[in-house]
């Protein structure tokens, strides 16, 4: 394998399926995104990682290119902010529909029973 590109050898090794076609190629990525990103933010341009263990398995990083720290644009940042918006919002309707139920119907707990409950 010396002196193989490292492209056709992700593309041909990569376990990750999804990856494969972009013969292991990640988009620029804001690095708190995951741990590979992080790893990769070590390194210099150019630089080709050891194997290295992640996510239950191993990967190698060849780091192709690194943007300079800046203020993202509105496409960039706007998947970021509706998920987190999303999230927030979900949480709210779920707390509102939870504490509704428990005002209809006063629920009474009894979980000094529940250790009778489970007993084989």
């Amino acid at each position: 394998m010396s002196g193989t590109d490292f492209e056709s050898l992700a593309g041909k090794h990569t376990e990750r399926s999804n990856m494969r076609g972009k013969l292991g190629k990640h988009n620029l990525m804001d690095v708190n995104t995951n741990p590979l990103y992080k790893e990769a933010n070590k390194h210099e341009v150019g630089f080709i990682t050891n194997p290295f263990a992640i996510d239950g398995g191993f990967s190698i990083i060849k780091v192709y290119a690194k943007d300079k720290v800046r203020i993202k644009t509105y496409e960039e940042a706007k998947p970021e902010v509706l998920s987190g918006y999303n999230e927030r919002e979900q949480k709210k309707l779920e707390e509102n529909f939870t504490k509704s139920l428990r005002e209809k119907y006063k629920p009474v707990f009894f979980y000094e029973n529940l250790k009778e409950a489970f007993k084989n």
